[in-house]
């Protein structure tokens, strides 16, 4: 595959393109006046480049992760929009030079039902095939009971996502809270009416010039993150003026946000703060998030309880007061998960002063020196094991008929 072909195929791969735009004549007269010289490949050649450079960048993934002695995985499971299902794995991994490395082992179709024994047997497969049978220290999921299981199956060490448990813990809180149910209720119908209006969306970006501000759009929340619906809030109390007029000069059904909805919104976003950072701060592609975990989790619960006792509407401490119960209830034992445990004891950011509990802190410096004395151990037994064998070789030497 000359240069030119692998810049196609990068591209096309890069940017989701499809094989028929080799094909588009104003794609192939752009690329005639870049070169005249190059003739582009068929499509059906293109297929067959892109299957090459898979096979080609695989392999060199695999090498990648060939000499790690132990990776962690996430996984996820998710339905398009044409209601077709995906199950999707990547491996994390530190390199010999101490930087984080991730490489996506798979992304495809699972047309199978959603079974525990299906999900386990698709993984099994895609373990054995990347060569890391042996090597899965843990396995990060959601907290779904057939993917648990799954894990469980296969003999593996489960960890439950924390940011897809905040989502869980903050989309209850907040559809069970009658009053904030109804205002996202409502706030979700205006911001529907703008993006799905040419004339409303003309209308909102009018008033936002005529008062001298660049012009944004509305944000539409993702039922899947519930980031989104703190940031449809907030984009609905930075565009509350603009919006009151362009509904005002539009004929529609559309209730506004009153000045009360906007103040339990800006007080409730105070409260679901913590949550926001904390989500943001452990889903970085590159960060360490284990040993953040236990201290973020001690962080959301003081910050909520302080924003709680300084909220002045009823709506929003009594938000705060239900975001409290759910936290505690969903997180009370993260600071007995081993791994965290000893995670944050080694983060020399946090060591004991990381735990909400020093009993807690205690053990976790109990495991840590049990684990360092059975290394301590084994390296020393295999030290003996080598000086004996070396000591049995000097003492017979191989006779010349061995030579």
């Amino acid at each position: 595959m000359g240069k030119l072909d692998d810049a196609l195929i990068n591209m096309i791969v890069k940017d989701l393109q499809p094989f028929s735009i080799v094909e588009d004549e104003g794609f192939k007269a752009f690329v005639n006046k870049l070169d005249p010289t190059y003739v582009l490949p068929t499509r059906k050649t293109v297929k067959t480049m892109v299957r090459q450079k898979y096979r080609e960048e695989k392999k060199k993934a695999m090498a990648q992760v060939k000499n790690i002695p132990s990776v962690c995985l996430t996984a996820d499971m998710w339905t398009s929009l044409t209601m077709e299902s995906y199950l999707g794995v990547t491996c994390h991994y530190t390199d010999s030079n101490t930087e984080l490395g991730s490489v996506v082992l798979g992304v495809s179709k699972f047309p199978k039902s959603h079974t525990a024994d299906n999900i386990k047997e698709a993984l099994s497969e895609l373990i054995s095939d990347w060569g890391l049978t042996g090597s899965v220290a843990a396995m990060v999921t959601g907290n779904a009971a057939n993917m648990v299981s799954a894990i469980q199956k296969l003999g593996l060490r489960h960890l439950p996502c924390f940011a897809h448990t905040i989502n869980l813990i903050v989309k209850r809180a907040v559809e069970e809270h009658e009053v904030m149910a109804d205002i996202r209720s409502r706030a979700r119908r205006v911001v529907s009416y703008f993006r799905s209006s040419t004339n409303a969306t003309e209308k909102l970006i009018l008033a936002q010039e005529r008062m001298g501000r660049q012009p944004l759009k509305l944000l539409q929340e993702v039922d899947t993150r519930w980031n989104s619906t703190h940031d449809m809030l907030q984009r609905l109390i930075d565009l509350r003026e603009p919006v009151g007029a362009a509904l005002a000069s539009l004929s529609n059904d559309i209730m506004p946000l009153s000045s009360a909805d906007f103040d339990i919104i800006s007080e409730s976003l105070e409260v679901l703060a913590p949550f926001k950072y904390a989500t943001e701060e452990l889903s970085g592609e590159k960060r360490v998030s284990a040993s953040k975990i236990i201290p973020i989790i001690r962080m959301i619960q003081h910050k909520v309880a302080e924003k709680t006792a300084l909220a002045r509407n009823a709506s929003a401490s009594s938000l705060g007061i239900a975001l409290q119960q759910y936290i505690n209830k969903r997180c009370s034992n993260v600071e007995s998960i081993r791994v965290l445990a000893l995670a944050t004891l080694l983060d020399p950011r946090f060591k004991t002063l990381g735990f909400g509990n020093q009993d807690n802190a205690h053990e976790a410096e109990r495991l840590l020196t049990a684990d360092c004395a059975s290394i301590i151990q084994l390296t020393s037994e295999h030290a003996s094991q080598a000086e004996a064998s070396s000591s049995r070789a000097a003492q017979n030497p191989p006779s010349s008929d061995d030579l």
